[in-house]
């Protein structure tokens, strides 16, 4: 890591105004990997809503399937037929889930 890079990452410790999230400054493990999907009711973010976040580990070429997370969101405006033929989460799939405040 060049000393320019760690010059700006320790500003940008400085800056936090979380300190819960200083680990994200720290070198990564090698070959270790976290894969994120999430689906929404379209693709602009600023006019769609959250449907599902589901993340999984992988280690090296190891996909860890007992470790993983899926949350589904209940969306202020329920999923129209046309965005629930790409994601395949229906109305009834949703409604019960997390509120989107907390999602």
């Amino acid at each position: 890591m060049s000393w320019l890079t760690q010059l700006s990452c320790a500003w940008q410790k400085t800056q936090l105004q979380r300190p819960e999230l200083v680990s994200m400054f720290t070198k990564p493990v090698a070959k270790q990997w976290v894969a994120i999907d999430c689906e929404m009711t379209g693709l602009n973010p600023k006019n769609h809503h959250l449907l599902s976040v589901a993340a999984i580990h992988i280690n090296d070429n190891t996909i860890d399937t007992g470790n993983g997370m899926h949350i589904v969101c209940r969306p202020p405006v329920m999923p129209d037929r046309d965005t629930i033929v790409i994601h395949g989460l229906r109305t009834a799939d949703v409604e019960h889930g997390m509120a989107t405040m907390r999602c």
